[in-house]
């Protein structure tokens, strides 16, 4: 199910948490910021005060930012992220468990 113009991954081969991050339709990350301008928010915990708040935020602005050309990723580190509530459930995801995207771009990250 891989879109056109992309080759499935080649298990042989090591590379960047962000060339090995697939969203949940299995495009890699890298592939997904060629086709366009990306907003890639990190997550913490959707059970948290912070995760509730930071959701409500993006859906409050994601129609413009989606009218500017942006599109989304959540990196999420949580199985099953509450996202139907905040109507985020299409948006682009990441499930990344242990936070490898978070460290590769300085965040704090389950290590």
């Amino acid at each position: 199910m891989f879109r056109e113009g992309l080759r499935p991954p080649d298990p042989f081969r090591k590379g960047s948490p962000t060339d090995e991050a697939r969203t949940q339709d299995g495009m890699s990350l890298d592939a997904f910021c060629q086709l366009g301008p990306v907003l890639l928010i990190c997550l913490p915990s959707t059970t948290s005060w912070s995760g509730r708040r930071l959701l409500k935020t993006i859906t409050s602005e994601r129609r413009s930012i989606e009218q500017a050309g942006i599109r989304f990723v959540l990196v999420h580190t949580e199985p099953d992220p509450a996202l139907e509530r905040f109507e985020l459930q299409y948006v682009a995801r990441v499930h990344d468990p242990e936070g490898a995207l978070a460290e590769h771009f300085g965040l704090e990250g389950k290590r």
